[in-house]
């Protein structure tokens, strides 16, 4: 049948008279008439309502009030999600009581057909196979609160600020410490833990100092263990000493992203920015912002709150049915071997490590305070100092031994005190006795045979505890016996007058190797002046 200027006028006035839910099947029939596709038919529908618009003039006053609310916020900041501007109308009455419920689909649609709100939309890659494969990492200021003052019970007081045109955030104020936020996100399941805390500056310190709480089991947070990689961008936790040794010691591989990545890091950078809006923004709709304050302790609290409930808990990117948290609790399914717990104490082993050169006084001096070292003097020694402890130890660099520090004290006025004959002195002394004559090559060289030792492995330890209690002591007594009779070449037998003597001597002075030291100094000394003694009559 040919498609002509009659029977279209008749479609359009059989489908203007059409009940509704029965305009497809006509179009369908007419199709099938007229030999034609069922999208020319739908073309040929002309109604009263202009194409795009709702038709519904409370969905469009409800969004008028919606969005008014959610561009309340400073003009310096982007404003609030539409889901939490909804509910702040709605528990604030700013809505009819009879007004009908509207999904948040509608609300942005029907703000898009007002032209009130323009949004894009990105997209996101996930590439891990499991849970805790891969953790992303990354730290930012706060844009809203601000440190006023620490508190006496070690908290800290803040309180908000709209921020400037510039997107300085919290710069612009004339204090030292600033509010910044830290976070962690499963790259598999996007399972996400952050928190706030006051710092001056972001430092390698408070991001290891932050991963370590992360990496806790607590009570408040579903999040833990130990990843098998991690990802950051290039700022000071990626590029210090302290984080790779410290990620090296719990088998923690750094995956590093580069700078200005921000699909490969996107998976904690977009999380942010959703944070700020969803949690932050809350404060900036209050009466008056002024005077709002918080302490950080209560923020935090409120914070886990919001991720529990807010973040963890929604749908997953892909499977839709699973949460966030359900998809990190796969993690127990044998054919991921559960979680890898944080070793207790670790943070505790977080150091830093700079080389200084120990004099032959045997003191350094390092943050401008002097120390000693006992038993070294005239070496180059790495100071390996607690980032959140006070313990500082030295080791050798050419031998790896670890040495005690101690804050170094003058002696008193007329008292001098030596230090014990190294090796090297007690050697050359020695070689001064030996009596050699020119015989070097008087006889022909016999072959030797070569003796080949087996290489010995090396233990693997899981987790190295840099820091020692007592470095200046001995294991046990026969340990103390058996480096004294060494190097004096004087071997009691035990139970005898001097073995019982020199048990006593040593149990009294705390098995120290500074004592031993110092009385197999004062026998070989004695020895050598009875030599000389000899040797002149």
């Amino acid at each position: 049948m040919a498609f002509t200027p009659e029977i279209e006028l008749q479609i359009k006035a059989e489908l203007q008279r059409a009940p509704r839910g029965t305009k497809t099947a006509i179009i369908t029939r007419w199709a099938s008439v007229l030999e034609c596709s069922v999208k020319k038919i739908w073309a040929l529908q002309q109604t009263d309502r202009v194409r795009g618009k709702s038709g519904n003039s409370s969905l469009e006053d409800i969004t008028r009030i919606v969005y008014q609310v959610k561009f309340r916020v400073p003009d310096s900041t982007t404003p609030l999600s539409t889901d939490q501007a909804y509910a702040v109308a709605r528990k604030n009455n700013l809505l009819p009581e009879d007004a009908p419920l509207f999904t948040v689909g509608s609300l942005n649609r029907c703000a898009r057909e007002l032209q009130l709100n323009k949004t894009r939309r990105r997209l996101q890659r996930f590439q891990a196979e499991r849970p805790n494969q891969l953790h992303h990492v990354d730290a930012s200021t706060s844009q809203f609160l601000h440190v006023v003052k620490a508190l006496p019970d070690g908290d800290y007081l803040l309180k908000l600020h709209e921020g400037s045109s510039q997107n300085y955030k919290n710069k612009p104020l004339p204090i030292k410490m600033k509010l910044w936020i830290y976070g962690v996100v499963d790259d598999y399941s996007g399972c996400l833990a952050a928190r706030y805390m006051a710092a001056t500056g972001e430092t390698a310190a408070e991001n290891l100092e932050f991963l370590v709480w992360a990496w806790s089991k607590t009570e408040d947070k579903t999040f833990h263990g130990l990843p098998e990689s991690i990802k950051g961008d290039k700022g000071p936790m990626m590029r210090g000493k302290m984080a790779e040794d410290f990620f090296a010691r719990l088998d923690v591989a750094i995956d590093p992203s580069e700078p200005g990545a921000k699909d490969a890091h996107g998976k904690i950078e977009r999380p942010w920015r959703t944070l700020w809006q969803r949690f932050e923004k809350q404060f900036l709709v209050v009466d008056d912002r002024k005077k709002f304050e918080i302490t950080l302790s209560e923020l935090n609290r409120q914070f886990l709150i919001f991720l529990d409930t807010e973040y963890n808990r929604r749908d997953h990117r892909y499977e839709k049915r699973v949460t966030r948290e359900q998809m990190w609790k796969r993690i127990g399914l044998s054919q991921f071997g559960g979680v890898r717990p944080l070793p207790a104490g670790a943070i505790a082993t977080i150091n830093t490590r700079e080389k200084r050169k120990v004099e032959r006084d045997g003191t350094f001096r390092l943050d401008t305070e002097l120390f000693e070292v006992k038993g070294l003097h005239d070496a180059w020694v790495w100071v390996i100092k607690g980032a959140h402890t006070d313990d500082i130890i030295v080791q050798d660099v050419k031998t790896g031994q670890k040495y005690e520090v101690i804050p170094f004290k003058p002696n008193p006025v007329g008292t001098f005190t030596a230090h014990p004959h190294t090796e090297h002195q007690k050697n050359v002394k020695a070689g001064q006795d030996l009596q050699i004559t020119a015989t070097l090559f008087q006889e022909k060289n016999v072959d030797e045979k070569i003796i080949n030792f087996p290489v010995k492995a090396q233990e693997e330890r899981p987790f190295d505890r840099v820091f020692i209690t007592r470095t200046d002591t001995f294991g046990s007594l026969e340990e103390a016996m058996g480096c004294f009779m060494e190097r004096t070449g004087e071997y009691p037998k035990k139970g005898d007058e001097d073995w019982t003597w020199l048990e006593q001597q040593f149990t009294e002075h705390g098995l120290s190797r500074a004592f031993v030291e110092e009385l197999t100094g004062k026998i070989l000394d004695k020895r050598e002046q009875e030599k000389r003694r000899y040797a002149h009559g």
